[in-house]
């Protein structure tokens, strides 16, 4: 009797970090933010520009066959957190279909999830000659919905720390859901 190896493969989507973190003040400091020209986007965009800059911060994917996506922090974790409050707004109301695309150029792929009775489905697409293998990956729906809150909270967290200025804009508060 032969035993068939089964590979439980993980989608995993975090921030990284290594050592410790303090304020960037190179680079902490706010724009000043026009509501005709700006939102939120901004915001995230000037935050993301600070991480990209440390490299004890780390935009990491995993999973559909690659232990390391070809990630940055700067354009790339963007594209990454600027769709989350959306996405836990569905997770929140039990909804696990939606999509979460990474569209920027050089990773193009866009992860598609879908409720399969108790049981959460990723999908994996790429726009690019990478292919994914597997292409699909199931979870259970507390490990999505906590993967999502995780990824949200380290980012304000870590935004927190190394660009305080920036992240105290009401903007990214309200976006962000601190409470004061």
């Amino acid at each position: 009797m032969h035993c068939k190896k089964v590979s439980m493969e993980k989608l995993d989507i975090q921030i990284i970090t290594k050592g410790s973190l303090s304020q960037d003040t190179e680079h902490d400091i706010p724009r000043e933010y026009k509501p005709e020209f700006d939102n939120v986007t901004s915001i995230i965009e000037d935050i993301c520009e600070v991480f990209s800059v440390n490299e004890n911060i780390i935009f990491h994917v995993s999973g559909f066959g690659q232990e390391n996506w070809p990630l940055d922090t700067r354009t790339d974790l963007l594209c990454g957190i600027e769709e989350i409050n959306e996405i836990l707004n569905k997770i929140s109301l039990y909804d696990f279909n939606f999509e979460w695309d990474l569209y920027e150029q050089g990773v193009e792929r866009t992860v598609g999830f879908k409720t399969e009775g108790a049981i959460i489905i990723a999908t994996c697409t790429s726009h690019t000659d990478w292919q994914p293998n597997p292409k699909s990956i199931e979870s259970e729906r507390e490990q999505v919905k906590e993967m999502f809150h995780k990824f949200k909270f380290d980012f304000c967290n870590i935004a927190s720390i190394v660009c305080p200025n920036i992240a105290s804009h009401e903007w990214f508060i309200q976006w962000a859901g601190i409470k004061e």
